[in-house]
């Protein structure tokens, strides 16, 4: 899999496999998915509320921004992913992802599907 920012047609991502179930540790403080690996959130395994997070990635698999707003970046030991999207597009600094790496969570980064593609945008 591959993802392109839709703003500035950066690749933010690419060479991923989906992960199959019993790779996916949902313990806190442990990487939810194995590196080179994603999963779709479309069985909601982790609630974004209104959020459009589609994707959920291991924090080593894409090399993003964090958000220049502290007050997004807020959780006891890490970010805690509440405060809504605090991964940046390093090109064009576009919002598009929500980092969770707290004490009571697993570590992932998501994805939101309405700021990438899968395909180049141009």
């Amino acid at each position: 899999m591959k993802l392109y920012c839709k703003k500035c047609n950066y690749l933010l991502v690419e060479g991923l496999v989906k992960a199959i179930n019993k790779e996916v540790i949902y313990a806190d403080e442990y990487d939810l998915i194995p590196i080179g690996k994603y999963i779709n959130n479309n069985n909601n395994i982790w609630n974004f509320e209104n959020l459009g997070i589609t994707y959920l990635l291991n924090v080593n698999n894409i090399n993003l921004k964090n958000h220049y707003n502290h007050t997004k970046m807020q959780g006891c030991c890490g970010p805690s992913g509440v405060d809504g999207l605090n991964q940046l597009c390093p090109k064009c600094k576009q919002e598009v992802g929500v980092l969770v790496a707290d004490c009571y969570t697993p570590y992932f980064i998501g994805i939101d599907k309405n700021k990438v593609s899968e395909r180049p945008v141009w």
